[in-house]
């Protein structure tokens, strides 16, 4: 029984922590001055994101099992679903377990907006 028990342990911490081949990301939210919060998917997690007038920050986390190289696209929308701004920074080797920061200007000021955030090119 014990052995039973730690075998479906075991196979439920692999399903949850394994490694993955997603290549995108895509997350919704609104955005707010010094907005901080943490996502996960896809083996990535985005934390500690701070939206100034026009500068985008943040951290990206490696969860998956080898090293990732990645684009990061955020795209700004206004109340009304309007694109008003995008951003992109590049995140290379980006070994597992291992977080980097992120930074990404923007040409318009994009605070109160809502924002979606895309990974694209990720091995």
């Amino acid at each position: 029984m014990k052995r039973l028990l730690l075998v479906l342990c075991l196979s439920l911490s692999l399903s949850i922590i394994g490694c993955t081949k997603e290549k995108s990301i895509n997350t919704n939210g609104d955005v707010n001055q010094g907005a901080t919060w943490e996502v996960t998917k896809d083996a990535i997690t985005f934390s500690k994101l701070s939206i100034g007038e026009k500068q985008v920050r943040g951290e990206a986390k490696n969860n998956a099992c080898k090293a990732r190289t990645f684009k990061v696209a955020i795209t700004f929308k206004d109340k009304e679903g309007k694109v008003i701004a995008t951003s992109e920074a590049i995140i290379r080797d980006l070994v597992p377990g291992i977080s980097k920061k992120f930074d990404a200007e923007v040409d318009k000021d994009v605070r109160g907006c809502t924002y979606t955030i895309q990974i694209s090119n990720a091995n």
